[in-house]
């Protein structure tokens, strides 16, 4: 009982760090075109 709940809290973390990551991916992104994007308006 107790590695099956292990195991469980190992994949919910590894979840959470997978969707930090896209999380950061996009910011980085965001981060990234936002110049651009005020450049082509201004």
């Amino acid at each position: 009982m107790m590695c099956l709940h292990q195991s469980f809290n190992l994949i919910g973390i590894r979840l959470d760090l997978i969707l930090i990551g896209i999380f950061n991916e996009f910011f980085i992104i965001f981060l990234y075109w936002l110049p651009l994007l005020a450049r082509k308006k201004g």
